[in-house]
């Protein structure tokens, strides 16, 4: 196991220099920062000090090789808009934008394998084409929408919640409601169909002809072998919804990381951008080795076959 998680990391480490020289070559790429930051009127004089000052005077290989050595340190520069160290920015909103990912899937498994469940216990009842139903507008239903319904039905009609900001558990409910509603739809769909697929088994049919009760069967047999593919699908989920936490947290005012990237691009903040889009990128590859390890933790097999 040890030499498992070891090779794993070690790939992961390339995975982390690859994001890091992606993250530089997509900043260079929307053309000069001193142009793009300042105003068009500018003299040629504050251009060049500007350059001069945030280094992009200097050769692009000293500047990645720069950048690297920065991020290694978690250390990407002083932020042109804020004028404070674009790392203490960033690690300052993270903690904001997991933990609505983590209530967000936690809820969303939740409810999910609930209702997934249920469904399967009575197919073709109205429960089940309810749960379908729900599924199919998780899926389609545009987030940012659902959010502007939910501020105009319950902030400003009704009153009962806050319209942004953070800072108590009601600045959290909209924002939390509005991440769940897509990965719970995905998902309970998927726990229906796996679970679906299991019915049938060898193992479930001998179960039920000892007498042993339906619930039970899906519950403690059917479940743990339709695990994969609803963790592989809860985990692309996670990474979602820190997508989806952009349009969110734009939306409600939530401050996390997925708002700070807006307003860097608004503001044109090369260092802060970088830092996000790094800090994302490790936070994407720690989840998909936990992803790995969990699998291999389930079944012994898949830590086997890739040895």
């Amino acid at each position: 196991m040890l030499k498992y998680i070891l090779r794993r990391l070690f790939y992961s480490i390339f995975v982390v220099i690859a994001v890091t020289i992606l993250v530089f070559v997509l900043s260079r790429l929307t053309g000069d920062p001193a142009l793009l930051y300042l105003p068009e009127l500018a003299s040629e004089e504050r251009v060049e000090a500007f350059r001069e000052a945030y280094g992009f005077n200097d050769p692009v290989l000293v500047q990645l090789g720069r950048f690297m050595s920065g991020a290694i340190r978690l250390d990407f520069g002083t932020s042109i808009w804020q004028k404070v160290p674009a790392s203490d920015l960033v690690l300052n909103r993270l903690p904001l934008t997991l933990v609505l990912a983590f209530f967000t899937m936690v809820v969303s498994l939740t409810i999910s394998l609930l209702i997934g469940i249920l469904a399967v216990l009575r197919p073709q009842s109205l429960f089940d084409t309810l749960v379908t139903t729900i599924s199919l507008l998780g899926v389609t239903v545009p987030s940012f929408w659902l959010a502007l319904i939910l501020i105009l039905v319950f902030a400003v009609e009704l009153g009962w919640l806050p319209t942004s900001g953070s800072g108590t558990w009601r600045h959290a409910i909209l924002p939390l409601t509005v991440l769940v509603w897509g990965p719970t739809g995905y998902l309970a769909r998927v726990v229906r169909t796996t679970m679906m697929e299991q019915l049938s088994a060898g193992y479930l049919v001998t179960g039920r002809s000892k007498g042993l009760a339906e619930a039970r069967l899906l519950a403690r047999h059917a479940l743990p072998n339709a695990a994969f593919p609803i963790i592989t699908v809860a985990s692309a989920q996670f990474i979602g919804v820190a997508n989806g936490a952009v349009i969110v947290e734009t939306v409600f005012g939530w401050p996390g990381i997925g708002k700070l990237t807006i307003d860097a691009i608004q503001n044109r903040d090369f260092p802060v951008l970088q830092a996000t889009v790094f800090v994302v990128g490790i936070v994407v590859v720690l989840a998909n080795l936990a992803l790995d390890l969990i699998y291999s933790a389930i079944d012994p097999r898949v830590r086997l076959a890739r040895d």
